[in-house]
């Protein structure tokens, strides 16, 4: 014959969670706990890998070299210099990286510009009163920089103000040759050829 007391003893017995009961409950735990884990580990390295394809980069490819012509004009606008250069960015950015390339690249500016006079003589920077860089591939052009009244000093070297780069100056650069052309007046004439190195600096946004 089966008591109250028995009957209730039963009852609770029936709805104590047995030991396999406690395990899985146990393990689904330490299974959520270890997804999320996962979660959070994923995503630090997403954000760190996010960083870390991201580059800028300041490069300074060798200066072009070309030669100033004769020049008995004092008149604005004449032309000083135009002349090609071959500078393979995207070797450039290699170089400067190792892991990027052209393909890679996302903005592109020139930050400064430099022109040196290699040959002397009678002649001085100071004598270039105001001139104007322009580069062009094709059909495209962009303005580089514009020097206005340079002083009348007696250096061999003028950094020049950049103007704010365009679109096209990545098209322009990602050519195999581009020219420059370099337009101005002179304060006096000159009676013999001038070498010259001009010299880009440029800023370089890149990202897988």
């Amino acid at each position: 014959m089966i008591t109250p007391n028995k009957i209730c003893v039963v009852k609770i017995a029936k709805y104590m969670p047995t030991q396999n009961t406690i395990t899985t409950f146990i393990l689904e735990k330490y299974k959520m706990i270890f997804v999320a884990a996962l979660v959070l580990l994923s995503v630090f390295c997403s954000c760190k890998e996010s960083v870390s394809i991201s580059r800028d980069v300041i490069l300074t490819p060798p200066g072009a070299k070309f030669i100033i012509p004769v020049i008995s004009s004092t008149n604005a606008g004449t032309l000083i210099g135009n002349f090609q250069d071959t500078i393979s960015l995207d070797q450039e950015v290699r170089n400067a990286t190792g892991d990027f390339g052209i393909a890679n690249l996302r903005d592109l500016k020139v930050t400064a510009m430099r022109l040196d006079l290699d040959t002397l003589k009678d002649h001085y920077s100071g004598n270039l009163e105001n001139f104007t860089i322009e580069i062009t591939s094709g059909n495209l052009k962009d303005t580089l920089a514009i020097l206005e009244n340079n002083s009348n000093s007696k250096n061999n070297t003028i950094s020049i103000p950049v103007r704010s780069s365009t679109p096209r100056l990545r098209e322009i650069m990602s050519s195999a040759s581009f020219t420059y052309k370099i337009t101005g007046k002179l304060r006096t004439a000159t009676t013999v050829p001038l070498s010259a190195t001009l010299t880009p600096t440029f800023t370089i946004k890149l990202s897988l």
